[in-house]
Order: C-alpha cells, then sequence, then structure tokens
C-alpha cells in the first residue's frame, strides 16, 4: 500500500452486481420489502436491475476505467450465474469480488455462517479468484454477521456505517469492519430518499471535501456505493460523471479495494485502535 496512505482518503469504489427474481421460488428466504403486496411475476422490479446489468454497467464501467479507479464488486451468486461475460469483465479490470449474498430479494437463512460460505465459494468459482469479504444485501445483516463472516473463513464485512475508518469488534479482531457510508448510499439517497441527482453529486463532492481535509491528519475512507441500475440511467449518470471527475481532479486520494484496505487497516493499524463494542 502507498505510504501516503496515512494522510490520504481511501477511495472505496463499491458496484453492486445483482440479480433480482421474476418470480421468488420456496427454497430461498424472501425480503418482504421487495415482495409485499406485489404480484407475480415481477418484470418492473426484475426489468430495472436487469436495465442495470444490461445497459448501465457499461457507462459505469467506461467512467471508472476513465479515472483508472478499481472497483469491489459486490455480487449476489446468481448475478454471476446469469451474466458470465460481466464476471469476465470485472475480473479483466482486477476488480475485487465479495459475496452479497444469492439474489437482490433474499435475506439469509438461519444458518447464515453456511450461507455466507456458499455464496463466496459460489462467486470464487465463477470468478476464479478468493473471496474474503461479505456485504450484506440492502444492509440486512443480522446482529451477528460478523461472527457468522469469521465461521465462513471471510476476513472483513462491509456493512457498518458507525466510522469514516475500518474498525474491529470487540471480541472478533480477526474479522475487519470496513465502513460503508449509508448517508452517501445512491440507492439510499436517490431511490428511497428521492433526492435529486444534482444534489446527490454534490453531496459526493462536499463528503469528499471535508475527508480530504481530514485526512491530513488521520487516515478515512470515503465508500462510493454504485447501482448500475440507479446510477447507469441515462438522467442521473451525467451527475454520477461530473462528481467524479471533481473528486479525482482534487486528488488527495488513493483507490484500495475493501480487500486491500481491510489488509492494510490489519497491518497498520488495528494494533494500535481499541476495537470497538456495540452499546
Amino acid at each position: 500500500m502507498p505510504a501516503e496512505a496515512h494522510s490520504s482518503v481511501a477511495l472505496v469504489v463499491t458496484l453492486y452486481f445483482e440479480h433480482l427474481a421474476l418470480s421468488p421460488t420456496s427454497y430461498l428466504h424472501k425480503d418482504e420489502q421487495h415482495v409485499r403486496g406485489r404480484s407475480l411475476p415481477r418484470y418492473r422490479q426484475h426489468g430495472w436491475l436487469e436495465y442495470g446489468n444490461r445497459v448501465g454497467i457499461f457507462r459505469i464501467l467506461d467512467l471508472l476505467d476513465r479515472h483508472a479507479l478499481r472497483a469491489t464488486v459486490a455480487a449476489n451468486s446468481q448475478a454471476c450465474s446469469a451474466y458470465p461475460q460481466l464476471v469476465e469483465m470485472f475480473a479483466t479490470r482486477g476488480y475485487e469480488f465479495a459475496a452479497h449474498g444469492q439474489d437482490a430479494s433474499y435475506t439469509p437463512p438461519a444458518d447464515e455462517a453456511a450461507f455466507m460460505r456458499d455464496c463466496a465459494a459460489s462467486v470464487t468459482a465463477a470468478s476464479g479468484a478468493p473471496v474474503t469479504g461479505w456485504i450484506s444485501q440492502d444492509f440486512l445483516q443480522s446482529g451477528n454477521a460478523v461472527i457468522s463472516a469469521r465461521a465462513a473463513g471471510l476476513r472483513y464485512v462491509a456493512d457498518f456505517a458507525n466510522d469514516d475508518m475500518p474498525f474491529m469488534l470487540d471480541g472478533v479482531e480477526d474479522v475487519v469492519c470496513v465502513p460503508a457510508q449509508y448517508e452517501l448510499d445512491d440507492v439510499r439517497v436517490l431511490y428511497d430518499r428521492r433526492v435529486n441527482a444534482w444534489d446527490y453529486a454534490d453531496m459526493l463532492v462536499e463528503g469528499y471535501g471535508v475527508l480530504a481535509a481530514e485526512a491530513r491528519t488521520a487516515p478515512k475512507v470515503m465508500s462510493l456505493s454504485i447501482h448500475p441500475w440507479v446510477l447507469g440511467m441515462p438522467h442521473r449518470f451525467r451527475h454520477l460523471s461530473g462528481a467524479i471527475e471533481r473528486i479525482v481532479a482534487t486528488g488527495g486520494y488513493w483507490n484500495p479495494t475493501a480487500g486491500e484496505l481491510a489488509e492494510w487497516y490489519r497491518r497498520e493499524l488495528a494494533k494500535t485502535r481499541p476495537a470497538f463494542r456495540f452499546t
């Protein structure tokens, strides 16, 4: 990792690679926020996410290529099966893969560790690269997510919004918690809260500016989440592109994957920073 990591922002780009089942099947656990009161098959919701995988993703990849930015791919195992050509494109670019469940409409069953292990194994098989991290679907992690990740053999979880730096949980010091800035998540801001795309772009730049100033004295992390079905839409893409151009022009960042950031933290800071306990 670069020596300047101690005085710059770690810009972690998370690219969501998701599949939404057209008709839920009985062997998976439904996330009620996606199915309550809706008829099947779900052509509108299914098509919305498929637009991201069929069209929006190519705008996003061109944008990241233009600025030499690498991403961490939060991959549903079913998305890997449905779009092997995209898996290959991500791998060719040196992106990292993190396990992100099976399907965008489901939460894990009771045996969470086995579920994580199976999802990670499926993504590893599809990508040809070891998967070391977990990103819960829709931030719906359980209270035991970090313990389950350790049992599944994973080394980081990128679910929690309580810090601008990685941390470890008291009693689970072998799994790094990589921060996810919920307030800047594109689905939460643009889809749930209906913030204008141009205001969202300004939020990204403003947030980066504050973190960059603070990073002169202490490391900071900015998580940039990109769902292609949201930010790959033509009426939003220009604003994402402009925000990234402004951030890149400012400088003062490095661009690790989530796994690289976790390992950097484990090596450089974990011994001197107290473990965190949720109260």
